[in-house]
């Protein structure tokens, strides 16, 4: 599993020279105010495919590649001047790719350790489009509560002190933070007297467990809980939105993998009171194509939770580590745990340990309150 740099321009070698096309390796910047969704430690892989109107042929590539090197995030790019074509019969598109899956946020605020097309992308969409993107960035800009440059210097001031600090997993600053959030979901999924939870599986599967705790403990809750990876009705989502993904499934087409993987979960939702559960949203494209998902299944109730939003800093620890130890299967809303070397599973038993200690903590604290 690539988990260092030079390990996944390795892989992007690799992959460029079997396949042909082009592949550029961007890192998450931490101190970036504007997000990106990341699989792994902060790193995706794009690759940069001449035709992606060929759907067939796309996603036949794409699932060739994920399975001879299953333990990376890769995602597909069209070509710089296919992207300019599509944009311009619609421009709507610079505005659909500012988000975290998008191309714009990787490129244009995160770093490219390997491949040119970055310096190429954002060449021809600020020559293109910049009207288009200027609205784009400050639709985002006021997401995250920046009014001027001199918020914009803040926040990544703020960003560099809270890495600076916060050099392990679940530090003292963010076990403050994590029973603040943690007592406030328990609250809203107890008032809601959820009868399932849907874990959005990768990083907030770990919030699972004291979750659970704190419901059976302080509400006398105990609802069936299962995981889901959600990527698959979130490519759908924004296929709906831009015409431009790569991945293209009907919602109907989806209902059968659903069906046929989690036939449980389908016959517990029905009449039910559910809550979905991520850890961290930015478009809301995640929640939106579960909830159009679930919503088909007639529950009771639907609703959703987050441990943070877009506006809020920092990120979970665990995801900005890494720590997944699993992967989503090809064409699946299931993942299957992977091996990882004996420093991660340190990592892991450590962050356990830690959440179950913020758990009983916060257990305590709304025993008081109620």
């Amino acid at each position: 599993m690539p988990t260092t740099e030079s390990d996944y321009i390795t892989t992007a070698k690799t992959i460029e020279k079997e396949f042909g096309f082009p592949v550029s390796v961007i890192k998450r910047r931490s101190t970036s105010p504007i997000p990106m969704s990341t699989m792994g430690n902060g790193y995706t892989m794009f690759l940069v495919l001449p035709n992606t109107e060929d759907h067939e042929a796309t996603e036949k590539t794409f699932i060739k590649i994920r399975e001879k090197h299953p333990y990376i995030g890769i995602t597909i790019a069209p070509s710089v001047n296919e992207f300019v074509a599509m944009a311009r019969k619609n421009r709507q598109m610079i505005r659909y790719n500012t988000g975290g899956m998008g191309l714009i946020s990787p490129f244009f605020f995160h770093e490219e350790v390997y491949g040119r097309y970055g310096r190429e992308f954002r060449k021809a969409v600020n020559r293109e489009f910049s009207k288009e993107l200027h609205a784009a960035l400050k639709g985002w800009m006021e997401k995250l509560g920046i009014k001027s440059v001199k918020d914009y210097k803040k926040r990544i001031q703020d960003l560099k002190r809270a890495n600076e600090i916060e050099k392990k997993v679940v530090g003292p600053r963010e076990q403050k933070y994590l029973q603040e959030q943690l007592a406030r979901m328990a609250t809203e999924i107890g008032a809601k007297d959820a009868q399932v939870l849907i874990i959005h599986d990768r990083a907030a599967r770990y919030l699972a467990k004291p979750l659970q705790k704190i419901l059976f403990e302080v509400f006398h809750k105990k609802p069936k809980l299962f995981f889901i990876d959600p990527d698959m009705a979130r490519w759908t989502e924004l296929e709906v939105a831009n015409g431009a993904t790569t991945l293209t499934r009907t919602p109907e087409q989806l209902r059968q993998i659903f069906e046929k993987e989690f036939p449980g979960l389908v016959k517990a939702i029905r009449g039910k009171r559910v809550v979905l559960v991520d850890d961290q949203t930015y478009t809301n494209h995640t929640r939106n194509g579960m909830i159009k998902l679930i919503e088909h299944y007639k529950p009771q109730a639907l609703e959703s939770t987050a441990l943070s939003t877009v506006q809020s800093t920092p990120q979970p620890s665990w995801r900005e580590q890494g720590l997944y130890a699993i992967q989503s299967q090809t064409g699946s809303f299931k993942v299957e745990k992977i091996k990882v070397n004996a420093k991660m599973k340190r990592q892991i038993r450590g962050l356990q340990s830690n959440l179950n200690r913020i758990a009983n903590r916060t257990i305590q604290t709304l025993k008081r309150r109620h």
